[in-house]
């Protein structure tokens, strides 16, 4: 049993190493000089049924893993719930030297929330440095719609998401269905009511 459970953390360091060094998708970004960063401060708790953490040979990299129904909640400098991160399997990659978050992965029933957007998918990358994140696998995203006086959501179903939680833009591709909430807006003659 014990060498089972050794072999099985070996492989979910292994895993972590490839994806979290593999992470290298095409993100685009703007230079430094065109955009300006707001650093937010997070609290982030989370509980797993597995836990493991470790640190690379030369000290500049911690790797955490949650595994089993990890679960995670963002908070605010000022313990404002932000969102939550669920899934079977969370890497989160760390640069030691700079204290700071590089990339987190999810992998397995992806559930994502931050403020007003909510999306499940079967993987996820979410990098700290432009503030994007990608969803692959099933990808749904449900979007309050801040000009729409209904409280449903507006829904949208794609292999492949993108959201750039800086500046709140959303891309889907490879196919995407969706459902969306628009107002129609009517003027009628002064003095008309239609509320008789």
């Amino acid at each position: 049993m014990y060498i089972a459970k050794v072999l099985f953390t070996l492989a979910i360091i292994a895993y972590a190493v490839v994806h979290v060094v593999k992470a290298d998708d095409t993100i685009e970004t703007k230079k430094d000089d065109e955009m300006q960063y707001h650093i937010e401060q997070e609290i982030i708790e989370g509980q797993s049924e597995d836990s493991y953490r470790y640190a690379n040979m030369d000290g500049t990299r911690r790797v955490i893993i949650l595994q089993g129904r990890a679960k995670t909640i963002r908070y605010d400098d000022e313990a404002k719930k932000i969102g939550h991160l669920n899934a079977d399997l969370i890497i989160f990659l760390y640069d030691i030297r700079e204290n700071k978050r590089i990339v987190t992965i999810a992998n397995g029933n992806v559930d994502f929330n931050k403020y007003n957007i909510y999306i499940t998918s079967e993987r996820a990358k979410i990098y700290y440095e432009t503030s994007i994140a990608k969803f692959a696998g099933k990808v749904v995203v449900k979007h309050e719609n801040a000009y729409s006086y209904m409280k449903e959501l507006d829904e949208l179903h794609t292999p492949h998401f993108t959201y750039n939680e800086y500046e709140d833009k959303l891309f889907a591709s490879g196919g995407v269905k969706f459902k969306i909430h628009v107002e129609k807006i009517t003027a009628s003659p002064a003095g008309d009511s239609h509320d008789n």
